[in-house]
């Protein structure tokens, strides 16, 4: 069901579905009526007003579960924190659920200009080498590379310990080739 029918058509804003299950519009015509789906465009758009109240320099690595949370009641009266189940109006939320927006929160606009460069930099150079020298590990892993950079638009895997070694070890061994390309 969650593959099929994640979504309805509405006329307007629609607060509860029929089967019980939340139904909050993300436009006027679409409503969500997943529980996990409605819950992170309802941690995307806090995270967004976080950021939009300090976009350059963030709020300071660590703080985002304790600045999430004075963003979040302030939203307390609004209709998608009311569709909301309790545990999600009430548990402590650690992670954006998107990498990015996330470190754009903690660290502002600088923080993810920095890392977005060392990306583009690892990218740019592997891809360049991978092309010439059409070397299977570098494509390798530019793909281990780019599957986490897909998924980390919709969760945290750079937050988790094993996956952020898995993609640190391999920025770092892409990086390391830079140092050997002829120019």
């Amino acid at each position: 069901r969650h593959i099929i029918e994640p979504y309805v058509e509405s006329e307007g804003p629609v607060v509860a579905g029929t089967d019980g299950q939340p139904a909050v519009p993300v436009t006027p015509q679409i409503e969500v009526r997943d529980f996990t789906v409605n819950h992170r465009y309802f941690i995307w758009e806090v995270t967004w007003d976080m950021i939009r109240a300090r976009p350059l320099v963030g709020f300071g690595y660590g703080t985002y579960q304790e600045r999430f949370a004075a963003f979040r009641d302030a939203r307390s009266e609004e209709a998608h924190f009311q569709s909301l189940v309790w545990t999600q109006q009430e548990e402590d939320t650690s992670y954006a659920h998107n990498e990015y927006m996330h470190l754009w929160a903690e660290s502002g606009l600088m923080g993810l200009s920095a890392f977005l460069a060392l990306i583009g930099l690892a990218v740019w150079r592997t891809l360049y080498k991978a092309w010439r020298d059409m070397q299977p590990y570098l494509w390798a892993g530019l793909a281990m590379l780019t599957a986490m950079l897909v998924h980390s638009l919709v969760s945290y895997p750079l937050r988790l310990p094993l996956n952020g070694l898995v993609f640190w070890l391999t920025m770092g061994i892409l990086l390391g080739f830079m140092k050997n390309m002829k120019k």
